[in-house]
């Protein structure tokens, strides 16, 4: 392994050690990752691929109990086309724009758990950082 190592490390390849998350927070991290897997059944559902890849890696960085994961989570929002400007089930059919079915109940439900999800990992964040508040 060793000019293998040597590579990966020369070249940026070595995987990174995770950054585990406060104690404090586990049964924070166990909701945020329930939270998470709701969220993305609901883009699935509306074949959103953006969003959900990007919330799928964060959902697997928190079950390796990696604070990478609340970081990365944390990204999506704010500024212009962050996930809070996301909403689903609209498109065009024929020229025409359309609502799915649903449309407005499931972003009423995406709405709910994206700020579930936010304010877990704020406060996952917040405890990490020994912020109280």
């Amino acid at each position: 392994m060793g000019l293998i190592g040597w590579l990966s490390r020369a070249t940026g390849f070595q995987k990174r050690q995770p950054i585990p998350l406060h104690p404090d927070t586990a049964t924070q991290a166990e909701s945020l990752a329930e939270a998470l897997a709701r969220i993305i059944e609901v883009l699935d559902a509306h074949s959103e691929t953006h969003w959900r890849s990007w919330m799928n890696e964060s959902l697997m960085q928190i079950n390796a109990q990696d604070f990478r994961g609340v970081q990365h989570l944390l990204n999506a929002y704010g500024g212009m086309g962050s996930f809070n400007d996301l909403i689903i089930g609209q498109g065009m059919v024929d020229g025409n724009f359309e609502w799915a079915p649903n449309a407005g109940s499931d972003n009423d439900r995406l709405d709910a758990l994206r700020s579930q999800a936010y304010g877990l990992a704020k406060a996952i964040h917040d405890a990490h950082h020994g912020q109280t508040g």
